[in-house]
């Protein structure tokens, strides 16, 4: 193993894996896969690996080895109690390539290391705590829940379109004179002013009659959902058949009954489980919020040197990520990019603070586990995943393999910190504001 350092926080570490091991790694690998296969002239798994490699693609077998042998190469590096790594090694200069077990095979790992960090003050910070009017968010709740109680009828008075007015209609849109994919429906119900059709759309509908026709202009938002669709310029013919508005419900026990909420009979049993469930939630949000705040001032306040060359090779895979996953629904990237309406250069600078933000956070993280001496329990992390497969019974093996053992101790590691830091805080309540939904 040959050394070479670049600068205080990046390493590259040389190797060359002689014959003698790589056909060694080699014959290790083949004897596990052997018993499978099958060869004209052989009994089955007593095939030669000169034959399997002759006439078989060997990619497979090839690629396991070389990624144990990466393995192992590494586990080398983190023998160094000294060091401290931070993201994934990068392989480099890779010879032969495509692999040739008859020569040496050479490559190096270039590590990145922590970079120095000045730690600001976490302990005793001023933490603002929102104030919730729990009794105004009933209120809330309650009359969306009577909203979908609302007995629909037909408008007797003043004919034509009005906000919350429901409309039933026909509709047939066209993008340059020609149809396209979701373009029309009859009978669509649609209550004016939910926002939930095209942005400009019900705004051209308020005023029509029944029977009316009409001829609607609208432009698809740059976030719209279907990505062909975005920026385009269409026009719908609509035809409105009928005028609908909803009959308010005043509340009572028999519409709560009507509602089917398991063990909810009455006025008082659904105010107080709606009060407990919006006790919950916002709880979450103040956590939430707490976090948030802890989150900001930490980063805000504290020095990490994370180099260019580093943020730069994340920067890299991010967006290489990105267009591995954008390639899937048939579009470019610069198709997205026009979809979210942000420039290139915006783009990259927006991957790059994320980057910078997720790594920085990472490093302080793990200083503050260190400087607190915060630990978990093998205990603690059986619960979590027992109660992971308490939320989904019919997918335990798929939860086990997603969540594993490490993840499971950075997330509580993490809770821990946040957990610690509120409880040195001094807590003061914003009795002006709430949170928004």
């Amino acid at each position: 193993m040959e050394i070479k350092k670049i600068s205080d926080y990046r390493i590259i570490y040389y190797f060359c894996i002689n014959v003698d091991e790589l056909e060694k790694k080699l014959s290790d690998n083949y004897n596990l896969i052997k018993d499978k296969i099958s060869f004209k002239g052989f009994r089955k798994g007593h095939i030669p690996i000169k034959v399997f490699q002759k006439f078989f693609n060997t990619d497979y077998l090839y690629n396991k080895v070389f990624e144990e042998l990466i393995t192992q190469k590494y586990q080398e590096i983190l023998k160094d109690k000294k060091l401290e790594i931070i993201g994934q090694p990068e392989l480099i200069d890779l010879k032969p390539y495509p692999f040739d077990f008859s020569h040496p095979l050479n490559f190096g790992l270039d590590v990145n290391l922590v970079p120095k960090i000045d730690l600001c003050k976490y302990k005793g910070l001023e933490i603002i705590k929102k104030n919730f009017n729990i009794e105004e968010e009933i209120k809330i709740k309650i009359k969306h829940l009577l909203e979908k109680q609302s007995i629909v009828e037909d408008k007797k008075s003043n004919l034509f379109l009005e906000l919350r007015d429901i409309a039933i209609f026909d509709f047939e849109g066209f993008i340059n004179k020609k149809p396209f994919e979701g373009n029309q429906a009859k009978d669509f119900s649609l209550e004016i002013g939910s926002g939930m059709f095209i942005p400009g759309f019900e705004e051209s509908m308020i005023g029509m009659k029944i029977k009316e026709k009409k001829e609607i202009h609208i432009i698809f938002p740059s976030d719209y959902h279907v990505k062909n669709l975005v920026n385009q310029k269409a026009i719908f013919n609509v035809f409105l058949k009928a005028i609908k508005i909803k009959k308010p419900v005043v509340l009572s026990d028999e519409v709560v009954k009507k509602m089917n909420f398991k063990n909810i009979e009455n006025i008082f049993e659904l105010k107080k489980n709606i009060k407990k469930n919006l006790e919950i939630e916002n709880n979450f949000k103040e956590q939430k919020y707490f976090k948030e705040q802890i989150l900001n001032h930490i980063i805000n306040n504290s020095y990490v040197d994370i180099s260019k060359y580093f943020l730069d090779k994340m920067k890299e895979q991010e967006i290489q990520n990105l267009k591995t996953k954008i390639m899937k629904e048939k579009i470019t990237l610069e198709q997205y990019l026009i979809s979210l309406n942000i420039s290139k250069k915006k783009f990259e600078k927006n991957i790059e603070e994320k980057i910078f933000h997720k790594f920085k956070w990472e490093i302080l993280l793990k200083k503050i586990i260190e400087k607190e001496k915060l630990t978990v329990l093998e205990t603690e992390i059986e619960q979590i995943k027992q109660e992971i497969n308490k939320v989904d019974n019919k997918n335990i093996q798929v939860n086990k393999n997603h969540y594993s053992s490490s993840r499971i101790k950075n997330y509580l590691l993490e809770e821990k910190v946040f957990n610690f830091i509120i409880s040195k805080a001094i807590i003061k309540i914003d009795i002006e504001k709430n949170l928004k939904k």
